[in-house]
């Protein structure tokens, strides 16, 4: 093996190394304590999916909640498949989402190989260092390992995308990948149904530079009927089982809602991102300019594009600029495409180094200290890292000497899911705004106040009034309620959380219907599931009330 070779083996190594130790802290230091119990958990949204999981390997079924017919609340089908051996009967509840984290990390582990692998062979050859320059940010690139080790599919959004863009660049050099490609497209799609703008920019680049090959198109046809047979299999599965051709989230968040709303929403979303990454995107730009005599750095550049414009599309996420704002500097639909924006800032780093040395008898490679220097600076600008209060909070957050950004909340969560299980027996009809972890860590009959896991809420129009003057007020995902249905039709016998009805009338309109506060819960008064506990504690009630109006 040449010495370069064995040098990059052993950095990549400890590369791996470090991110593995890192995201071990990480991942303990999202756990929490409900009494004298550890619990691992995952963001909200993948407790979503954790609950399809347990479900199904329970027996109930590809459903979130036992009340009426199935629901395709979740939109990656594969990542639902990674989340099954996590859910076996076997392990405890409280250490299940441990399991998925570090399947996470594994992935993350295996993005950092496959972007060091994409520079080496399509950017770069085996004596530089150029991806060093790459691999070291993604490792350590604080909102895709934030997002991935929360329990979201990022991770593995990344690694399809790297590997799509490496393999579609191998088959424009000349080999036989086509099938491999194909395969990686059939799991992106399976993954996430927007995935299909990677799977489209993939192949319309190899049809474009093998198109005259005599061999291609009896060798792509064969991949396409892969592809195919998948990506119908699973649609006719989801008519079938769910009675829908697309994912519940999508009638929720894109319908309803004036396109004009989501676009002004959208651009704000990305404007945010811009500033936070100007340095990348102005790397993206120049890989562009550069493209005219090096095409291959057009298709990373064109798929972050493609990306960009489908988060200005949809209004962004829910977790950027609302008051539940998760501060992580890129939202789970850009930080999976961030490390190809490392890629190429890397790859241009290589051209112009070696035209710099191109008239020296130096070798015309980048080294390692360059290669080490551009990296510290990418990670430095990739996380926010600089003077002031803000810059000093996100090194505090990237060195793990503060919580990570909601893990408070969702231990809070839980330990109010303690407390209603005080007062509402197991089998309890409980509505709650939150639809991951308290559906998850309970045996209640759940309903989705925000229509998540309800059809007939996700094709509702917005309950929020929406114009191009009010955008602000949209958060995707977060602005479908029906306060009446759930009053006069579903009548839960507890509410967890009261999102819509709060807005509606709050107390007024909940007391008038039958329902009486207890603690932070609203319980219906005549409910067979209460507790004994929950009885007495809705008789001593109007007691406190009237001994509170006597101390005024």
């Amino acid at each position: 093996m040449p010495r370069t070779d064995r040098s990059a083996g052993v950095a990549l190594a400890a590369i791996l190394a470090l991110l593995a130790a890192w995201g071990s802290r990480f991942i303990f230091a999202t756990s929490f304590l409900v009494g004298r119990r550890r619990v691992f958990c995952l963001f909200d949204d993948a407790m979503i999916t954790m609950t399809y999981a347990r479900n199904l390997l329970a027996g109930r079924g590809l459903r979130w909640s036992s009340l009426g017919d199935p629901v395709e609340g979740y939109t990656h089908p594969l990542w639902l498949a990674v989340m099954l051996p996590a859910n076996l009967p076997e392990i405890a509840p409280r250490v299940r989402s441990l399991v998925v984290q570090a399947v996470s990390l594994a992935v993350l582990l295996a993005l950092v190989w496959a972007v060091q692998h994409l520079v080496r062979a399509r950017f770069s050859n085996r004596a530089s260092w150029a991806w060093l320059a790459a691999a070291v940010p993604t490792a350590f690139y604080y909102p895709l390992n934030y997002w991935a080790l929360m329990g979201l599919e990022s991770a593995l959004v990344a690694l399809l995308a790297v590997i799509a863009v490496d393999l579609a660049l191998a088959i424009t050099d000349g080999e036989d990948r086509l099938m491999a490609l194909w395969i990686v497209c059939a799991a992106a799609w399976l993954l996430r149904l927007d995935l299909a703008l990677l799977v489209v920019a993939v192949q319309c680049w190899v049809i474009a530079g093998r198109l005259a090959a005599p061999w291609f198109w009896r060798r792509w046809a064969r991949g396409a009927v892969i592809f195919l047979v998948t990506a119908s299999a699973y649609t006719f599965f989801r008519a079938v089982y769910f009675h829908d051709l697309l994912p519940n989230t999508y009638y929720l968040k894109l319908t309803g809602v004036p396109l004009d709303v989501r676009l002004w929403r959208g651009a704000a979303s990305l404007a945010l991102f811009a500033r936070q990454h100007v340095l990348l995107l102005v790397g993206l730009a120049a890989a562009v300019i550069a493209g005219r005599r090096d095409r291959r750095l057009w298709l990373p550049a064109v798929i972050v594009s493609v990306y960009l414009a489908y988060d200005l599309w949809i209004g962004g996420d829910a977790w950027e600029l609302s008051e539940y704002a998760v501060d992580v500097r890129a939202n789970r639909f850009l930080a999976p495409f961030v490390p190809l924006l490392f890629v190429l800032v890397a790859a241009l780093a290589e051209r112009a180094w070696t035209r710099g040395r191109a008239t020296t008898a130096e070798p015309r490679t980048i080294p390692v200290w360059a290669a080490a220097c551009l990296a510290l600076i990418l990670i430095a600008v990739s996380n926010g890292f600089g003077f002031g209060a803000h810059g000093q909070a996100r090194w505090k957050q990237w060195t793990l000497r503060s919580e990570p950004p909601n893990v408070g909340k969702h231990a809070g969560i839980a330990r109010r899911l303690e407390g209603l299980k005080r007062f509402a027996r197991p089998g309890a009809t409980v509505a709650t705004a939150w639809a991951g972890i308290p559906a998850f860590f309970s045996d209640y009959r759940m309903i989705d106040i925000l229509g998540y896991n309800d059809r007939q809420v996700a094709r509702l129009p917005s309950a929020v009034p929406l114009d191009r003057a009010h955008w602000h007020d949209f958060v995707p995902g977060h602005v479908k309620w029906d306060e009446n249905r759930l009053l006069k039709e579903q009548r839960p016998d507890a509410f967890f959380q009261v999102w819509g009805v709060r807005r509606a009338g709050g107390a007024e309109l909940l007391s008038s219907n039958g329902y009486r506060q207890v603690k932070r819960f609203w319980l219906r008064a005549d409910s067979a599931f209460l507790t004994p506990a929950a009885a007495a504690a809705m008789r001593e009630a109007p007691r406190q009330l009237a001994k509170a109006h006597l101390d005024r």
